[in-house]
């Protein structure tokens, strides 16, 4: 009966199977490849009928099993060997790659160990030293490749650069992966917009920082927004004083009154002052000045008296 085994994403750029596949079209290699696994012992070792494994992998596609057998077996992806009169195979790299699990990880191999050689190591475990001493080496190359790339992309977004060399041991020593790299780079985003990091010298050093792997805390927060003042408190703060208890309150005293009109008619009204008369209107609109009808409005006779009437029709 046929076991659960795991398949990894990289079977698919296996380059030998898909010259194979390419080269053999209708023998099928990475699914016999695939299906051996399933029907293999916890050893990765399984009786060479080509018949019987045909009954398990691909019964109803027309092809021979041993062609395809032979093929992965000259490529030394499986070994055909001989135990008691009876016919073996055995798939180096299984113990590599599969995780077993539950009774058949503490149940012995259903079938034989292979023979050994005139060394007297096994050619299984000759290979699989191989295999494993590849793969060890296309880990070097890759970490060599990537981990100076991903620190420069880091060292890049720091804002204080000194002590490179001790920064990047720092790095490498946190393990930095591309996809915490991106959250560092996120959180360094945040950090750039506070008061803190606005100044060089408050910012820590990129090896403190990465040895306390501070990206694990909140960033520094932005500065605080400030409010931009409506037009109904422009001016309020700077010149405001309580009127006198018979103060206008139209013109707070001040015997002038400002009018705010646009291209529908009057749209604001308030008291004059300084700061009001600089800052009151808005794009589009035009800012006018008048006589308050009150008894303060007399001392400036010079400017047109308020238009009340037009006032109180769009209050």
């Amino acid at each position: 009966m046929g076991r659960i085994r795991t398949i990894k994403p990289e079977y698919y750029r296996h380059e030998v199977l898909q010259d194979m596949e390419r080269a053999h079209p209708g023998c099928y290699p990475m699914l016999v490849f695939s299906g051996l696994w399933t029907v293999a012992d916890r050893a990765g070792r399984f009786q060479w009928r080509p018949r019987t494994l045909k009954l398990d992998i691909l019964p109803f596609l027309d092809f021979d099993m041993s062609q395809t057998l032979n093929l992965l077996s000259d490529a030394n992806l499986i070994i055909q060997y001989e135990v008691g009169g009876n016919l073996y195979g055995v798939i180096p790299t299984f113990t590599t790659h599969q995780r077993i699990t539950g009774k058949e990880a503490s149940a012995p191999p259903r079938y034989p160990d292979p023979p050994r050689g005139s060394t007297g190591e096994t050619p299984v475990k000759h290979l699989v030293a191989q295999e494993k001493e590849k793969e060890g080496e296309k880990e070097k190359e890759r970490r060599g490749a990537s981990a100076p790339d991903l620190f420069a992309v880091f060292w890049a977004e720091y804002p204080r650069h000194e002590s490179p060399r001790k920064a990047r041991e720092a790095f490498v020593k946190a393990g930095i992966t591309p996809e915490l790299l991106e959250s560092i780079i996120a959180w360094l985003a945040e950090a750039r917009k506070s008061e803190q990091w606005q100044n060089k010298s408050l910012i820590p050093y990129a090896t403190t920082w990465l040895n306390q792997r501070r990206w694990e805390g909140d960033p520094p927060p932005p500065p605080a927004v400030k409010a931009t003042p409506s037009r109904d408190t422009v001016g309020l703060a700077e010149t405001y004083r309580p009127p006198a208890h018979d103060a206008c309150p139209n013109c707070d005293g001040s015997g002038r009154v400002l009018i705010v009109t646009d291209s529908t008619g009057i749209v604001a009204r308030a008291p004059w002052s300084e700061t009001r008369q600089a800052r009151l209107a808005g794009p589009g609109e035009q800012l006018h000045q008048y006589r308050c009808s009150c008894g303060a409005g007399r001392q400036h006779m010079h400017l047109d008296p308020e238009p009340v009437h037009d006032i109180e029709a769009i209050a």
